[in-house]
């Protein structure tokens, strides 16, 4: 079953680099206030630039290989990261950056460290580079931190009760 989840994971990082390459502008594609109903579902699999793409698909690799994510747990953050209510963050904070559409997978990588968080040894650790990824993340302009902090606490709170009916 790993095998079968590492290679979706490597079809899922092959398919974003083809959509990267296409000739389509990247605030065309993303999920925003008002933005279309479609967009929900798809914006994860785009992304802003080269960069952008390298640093989602080694978190989401990393995780895959190193961590032994699961194909359900890949499936659980992709719909964590499409379930991100955008439209209710907007009218509570009137955040300017929720009317620029947000794209790649770093809603649903985010998810995915908060599922695996509750298996880690050495928490401390995790959670000490876990917040140093997170602030150097807010050094970047135009990244929604909702989409990151979003992620992480769903994930997080699916990890623990996962971890609870395991029992």
């Amino acid at each position: 079953m790993q095998d079968k989840t590492k290679t979706l994971s490597l079809a899922i990082a092959l398919l974003t680099f083809v959509l990267y390459l296409l000739p389509i502008p990247h605030d065309s594609v993303g999920i925003y206030n008002a933005g279309p109903w479609w967009g929900r579902w798809t914006y994860s699999l785009f992304h802003a630039s080269l960069f952008h793409w390298l640093v989602n698909c080694w978190c989401l690799l990393s995780l895959v290989f190193y961590m032994g994510v699961t194909a359900r747990q890949l499936l659980m953050a992709y719909i964590i990261a499409s379930l991100f209510p955008v439209a209710t963050l907007y009218g509570l904070c009137d955040a300017h950056i929720l009317t620029i559409p947000t794209t790649g997978l770093s809603g649903a990588c985010y998810a995915l460290i908060g599922m695996v968080t509750p298996q880690v040894a050495r928490k401390r650790e995790w959670l000490t580079w876990l917040a140093v990824g997170f602030a150097v993340s807010c050094i970047f302009p135009l990244i929604n931190q909702f989409v990151h902090i979003w992620g992480f606490i769903v994930g997080l709170g699916i990890g623990y009760l996962t971890q609870c009916a395991k029992k």
